[in-house]
């Protein structure tokens, strides 16, 4: 496999710088990249909805312990309560506290300052590109990680 074939390598490497970046914008406010995103998804992509762990764990490609930490985290910090439901009792919804509604802005600002310069120099027709590459590689994996399970 030639270099420039190795499309796993580049997407590891830009995860990870792009994980570097965020975390260092976020630890002024102090709360990791992925606490940041997933506070983002409850207050602004879900306003107004019921969000549930297993909303976390779809939205964000997680397993259940790993969700399970991060929510915890949050927990400890104060920026989410988890609020048993009337309709299910082993549910339990996560709800943002004031702290978390107090960050959002700053959280938000600094999400936005670092996808403009990841997406610096890009038309919308490359990002619009990029997105279905990287769904369509996102499903390719899910398909080979169901054969696998059904291997075990």
């Amino acid at each position: 496999m030639e270099q420039q074939d190795d499309l796993g390598k580049y997407v590891m490497t830009l995860s990870h710088q792009l994980r570097r970046r965020i975390d260092a914008g976020m630890a002024s406010i102090g709360i990791t990249g992925m606490q940041a995103r997933v506070l983002h998804f409850i207050l602004k992509e879900r306003e107004g909805k019921e969000v549930f762990q297993r909303d976390i764990e779809m939205e964000f490609n997680l397993r259940r312990p790993s969700a399970t930490g991060i929510l915890h985290l949050m927990e400890q910090n104060g920026l989410i309560l988890r609020e048993s439901v009337a309709h299910d009792a082993r549910l339990k919804k996560l709800v943002p506290t004031e702290k978390a509604v107090c960050v959002s802005e700053q959280v938000d600002r600094q999400l936005a300052e670092i996808e403009k310069d990841l997406c610096q120099g890009l038309k919308r027709d490359d990002k619009i590109s990029f997105r279905g590459l990287c769904l369509q590689m996102e499903e390719n994996l899910a398909v080979t990680e169901k054969k696998e399970e059904k291997e075990w």
